[in-house]
């Protein structure tokens, strides 16, 4: 069997994240989109969903490729992804959603 490289293990981990990612913000915008949050709003955010891909598959070329300086431009975009969307974006909609799950009848 041929042994992967580094930047070949650490691409296969990533279109996995690409994959969750991609179905995290399918459901997170069709929670949104039920939650009633603002129209405006959820076109930023899915915006800045379609941009997220957009960049991780970016990043994964150039890791395979196995660009200088790639490894650090990675951890610098999941780090700024963790902080920038997730802590700061994603709360933005809470109160809606909040609000919407406060109000679901049971599930039996």
């Amino acid at each position: 069997a041929v042994e992967k490289s580094p930047a070949e293990v650490l691409s296969v981990h990533l279109v996995s994240f690409v994959d969750y990612c991609e179905t995290h913000f399918r459901d997170e915008e069709e929670l949104l989109t039920l939650a009633r949050y603002p129209e405006a709003e959820f076109s930023l955010h899915k915006a800045e969903h379609e941009s997220i891909c957009c960049e991780i598959f970016e990043l994964n070329e150039r890791l395979v490729k196995e660009e200088e300086g790639i490894r650090e431009k990675l951890r610098s975009f999941l780090g700024r992804w963790l902080v920038e969307h997730i802590l700061k974006c994603d709360k933005s909609f809470s109160p809606y959603v909040k609000d919407f799950v406060d109000f679901q009848p049971p599930r039996r």
